[in-house]
């Protein structure tokens, strides 16, 4: 089965990821279940409801008002008895054979959860997009890779991601009922409850997925903040499961807690010496410089792209590194930033 939220989605997006679901070259019996999350431009979208009624492995859920992707899920998932569940964002269209190559993982009663391979559909739209197209090759095919090799995928991405039913069945009161349910990070948080449980989790290269990124730098900063605090909001229960898990892991973890943290302390220690003691200064600047380059070498080296590197370590100085430190101190705060619960409408949490 596919489950399928949506919100206030673009209707020509909406027709596009819905005609790449029921196109599926998959030999094994297929039901989708659409979720209007109480959209606002519900009257745009109807024309496209109508157009995929007629088949019958399309169910269409309406929503009285937004609930949170969470309970969009839940009311799909309860629909369905099919022992493999597929989640797809409303903005992700997906190739031919994504299905029937996502689903070979779960050959391995181990494995309760599997991700895609998911890349930018609009990267030519300028050069941030073009950006995210590289960032997105480097998520999925190098770190998502490397985690899929210890069966320890950390984040099964929301876009286009499988899970194990009777897996989900022993953390689904947990992920739903986690409160407030329109908190951000929900592919997360599902991950990290099943990784509790000692499930594998792998990445599948060939099922390929697009989907949209931010084409604005005050949208994609707003989702870096929303994935950042999500990542650390899921620590605690992260942290814990490292024992039990391969050291690449630990590894992983511990370079994105403090990756963003090192610089500005070096910078900090830098600036501090200088102010002490002059003579400190020039050997502190070739300390960065130094520290700078190795890691531009080693991007190089992974991506075979020296622009790349290089516009994207100018914007991972600039505006990551920030935002990240400001997620880390802000994590309270469960705003979207790019989508809200309508106002005077409670969060409902099913029975």
């Amino acid at each position: 089965m596919w489950s399928y939220p949506c919100f206030n989605e673009d209707p020509e997006v909406l027709r596009r990821c819905l005609e790449s679901v029921l196109g599926q070259c998959y030999g094994g019996a297929l039901r989708l279940w659409v979720v209007d999350d109480g959209s606002s431009n519900r009257s745009a979208l109807e024309h496209v409801y109508d157009k995929f009624a007629a088949d019958a492995r399309c169910e269409l859920i309406r929503q009285p008002y937004n609930r949170g992707k969470r309970l969009a899920q839940d009311a799909a998932v309860c629909q369905g008895e099919a022992e493999i569940v597929v989640n797809i964002d409303s903005d992700t269209a997906v190739s031919p054979d994504a299905l029937q190559r996502i689903v070979t993982l779960f050959r391995d009663p181990q494995v309760a959860m599997a991700t895609g391979n998911v890349h930018p559909s609009n990267q030519g739209a300028n050069k941030l997009t073009s950006l995210m197209e590289m960032r997105y090759r480097l998520l999925f095919e190098v770190e998502r890779g490397a985690q899929s090799h210890f069966d320890s995928v950390l984040c099964c991405s929301g876009s286009f991601s499988a899970y194990r039913r009777s897996a989900i069945q022993e953390v689904w009161s947990q992920y739903v009922g986690h409160s407030p349910v329109s908190i951000p990070g929900e592919d997360l948080h599902l991950t990290v409850r099943l990784l509790t449980k000692d499930y594998s989790s792998q990445y599948e290269p060939r099922a390929t997925a697009e989907t949209q990124v931010p084409t604005t730098l005050r949208t994609y900063m707003r989702q870096q903040l929303r994935w950042n605090r999500s990542f650390y909001r899921e620590l605690p229960e992260i942290l814990p499961l490292l024992a039990r898990r391969p050291r690449y892991l630990t590894l992983d973890v511990a370079a994105r807690i403090l990756l963003p943290l090192l610089l500005p302390i070096a910078l900090l220690v830098a600036v501090g010496g200088a102010m002490a003691n002059s003579g400190t200064l020039l050997r502190d600047a070739v300390l960065l410089g130094g520290m700078a380059a190795s890691h531009l070498a080693v991007a190089i080296w992974q991506t075979r792209d020296p622009r790349f590197c290089l516009l994207y370590g100018l914007l991972y100085l600039t505006l990551l590194i920030p935002i990240r430190l400001y997620a880390l101190v802000t994590t309270r705060n469960s705003s979207w930033g790019t989508r809200h619960l309508l106002k005077n409408q409670p969060d409902l949490v099913r029975p």
